[in-house]
């Protein structure tokens, strides 16, 4: 028995199989979806993305991931809840650099993060196997745009954008330089 659809949103719709009912994300797609449902698969079994219900070549079903996407997330967050989730998720893209994946997105994640009880990115149809990837870089670049520079009341934008930057770049040549990006945040 496979599921049957019940109900429909703009992202998300209702599934049905006998008695049991679930929430599910729907990604359609008008192209090739072998990127995206790879990549999405590998993230789920890590806690990284929702988990990948089924593939078809019209999209992806997803488990529904309850949050709100990163872009509406600082428009209300606190300094010191921006500055926690900004870590928990510089920790991710840490974790996709140590596993050799490039999502490409990370400089402008607004609408790539959900934050939630978890953290979980999601789109991933860009995202590529690399020997250097880049997510701590993009996502540094990306804390010091001027947005972020303001939610966290930093005074000497210029100064903490480039020593943060400076840290991004020397991260990977030394494993504790990644720490020093971290304790800066925290400052």
């Amino acid at each position: 028995m496979s599921w049957e659809n019940i109900a429909r949103g703009k992202r998300s719709c209702l599934i049905r199989k006998g008695n049991k009912v679930k929430k599910v994300f729907l990604k359609e797609f008008r192209g090739g979806i072998e990127i995206e449902a790879k990549f999405l698969k590998l993230m789920s079994k890590k806690d990284i993305s929702p988990s990948v219900i089924s593939v078809d070549s019209e999209g992806i079903v997803m488990d529904f991931a309850e949050g709100i996407l990163l872009k509406d997330f600082l428009m209300s967050c606190s300094k010191k809840n921006l500055i926690d989730i900004l870590i928990k998720i510089l920790d991710i893209c840490r974790k996709l650099d140590k596993m050799g994946i490039n999502k490409m997105e990370m400089n402008h994640p607004g609408k790539h993060i959900i934050i939630g009880k978890k953290i979980l990115l999601v789109d991933f149809e860009r995202a590529r196997f690399s020997e250097n990837p880049k997510n701590v870089r993009q996502f540094v670049s990306f804390i010091g745009s001027g947005f972020i520079l303001e939610k966290l009341d930093i005074e000497n934008r210029v100064d903490f954008r480039k020593k943060i930057e400076d840290l991004a770049e020397k991260y990977k040549k030394d494993a504790k330089v990644y720490e020093k990006i971290v304790s800066f945040l925290r400052q």
